[in-house]
């Protein structure tokens, strides 16, 4: 019996002991999470209330509360059943809304094809406009960092990633602090989110280490349950709050060559194993380059609403701690997406694993 997560466990091969190369040209910041990091930002560029920002339709719903909470007015732009924006219902809401902010958000870790275009509507946007690249389910390199605007942002999640609880933001400028004020302010706040994922992770390395089946299934259990508490609290107060200063340093050892080379092996497995999954036409996949591969957070496996809860029960029954991802945004209405197990942490007998459970849900 297998426990596996997509939850990346505090394991030492996710590190390495030379430090990320940051160029001059890019600022670094750290925050609590992606939610603290836009917070600040709304604060520094001073956003009326009311003003518009422009997220894809694929997108976490409980983040677009927090965004109505803060005074924004959200909008969503439409995404195709591949994960893929369609082009131009984007670029008629950037004519009709002239949005005050707009994320383009690299989904799975997918690279969004706005950003391939950006040349051809980056001249749409306000002179004030924030474009937000929201980068949450993969790492960024910053070395391969480029800026199309003065107020570009690059915003990661590197819990979802890497053991990591933070988020760092990559400018063209340097953004001031958070006020020690506001710092003060959050303290509660930072210590109830950073107590969640403490609990989370004690829980993922016990549950990676130990060898009693009986013992990891629970363990897992109480690292879900414990995400989810986190989850649901971050971003839910009015303030931004700062990283922690000790996991800010740890980020800057991240073996990134390491997870891409991984992943990439990883996915071309999941590739190849899911191909007789996909005949029934009950499941698909994202459009997805080779290259993307090495920024996946998990392979991503979309289906449809009427087969859905039936294979996520399976799944979770095998013991693979799948969820419906973004399961309260608009796209998840018409279908439904999981994120396969990628990462460090992930052994080849465990893709082997996991592909020999698709295969008996596919002849059921």
């Amino acid at each position: 019996f297998c426990m596996l997560t997509i939850q990346p466990p505090f394991i030492r091969e996710y590190f390495s002991t030379t430090d990320l190369p940051l160029p001059k040209h890019i600022f670094r910041s750290f925050f609590l999470s992606w939610e603290d990091a836009l917070w600040h930002l709304l604060q520094v560029y001073r956003l009326p209330n009311g003003a518009v920002i422009l997220v894809p339709e694929f997108f976490c719903g409980n983040v677009m509360d927090h965004m109505e909470d803060h005074g924004l007015k959200v909008v969503t732009y439409r995404i195709d059943r591949y994960l893929q924006p369609i082009y131009t219902h984007f670029v008629a809401q950037l004519h009709q809304l002239q949005p005050s902010v707009v994320v383009i958000f690299h989904s799975v870790g997918i690279t969004n094809p706005l950003m391939k275009r950006s040349t051809q509507w980056i001249s749409s946007l306000i002179d004030e406009c924030l474009l937000i690249e929201d980068c949450v389910h993969r790492i960024i390199n910053p070395t391969t960092i480029t800026f199309s605007t003065a107020r570009h942002f690059l915003i990661d999640s590197l819990r979802k990633v890497v053991p990591i609880q933070g988020s760092n933001v990559y400018s063209p400028t340097q953004l001031p602090p958070i006020p020690l004020a506001t710092n003060v302010a959050t303290l509660r706040y930072r210590l109830g989110v950073h107590a969640w994922w403490s609990m989370m992770q004690f829980c993922l390395v016990l549950a990676y280490y130990t060898k009693i089946s009986g013992w990891r299934k629970r363990l897992n259990s109480v690292a879900e349950w414990a995400m989810i508490h986190g989850y649901k609290l971050i971003g839910a107060i009015s303030l931004p709050s700062v990283g922690n200063s000790v996991l800010r340093r740890l980020a800057d050892h991240i073996d990134i060559e390491a997870v891409e080379k991984t992943k990439t092996w990883q996915a071309n497995r999941y590739m190849e194993g899911v191909k007789k999954l996909l005949v029934s036409g009950d499941f698909w996949l994202p459009r997805m380059e080779v290259r993307d591969y090495e920024n996946l957070r998990g392979f991503p496996l979309i289906m449809c609403l009427t087969i859905a809860d039936r294979f996520l029960a399976c799944m979770r029954e095998a013991g693979i701690i799948l969820r419906f991802e973004l399961d309260d945004s608009p796209w998840s209405e018409k279908q439904k997406i999981v994120y396969l197990p990628m990462g460090l942490h992930i052994h080849k007998k465990d893709i082997a694993f996991v592909l020999n459970q698709l295969n008996r849900f596919s002849r059921t």
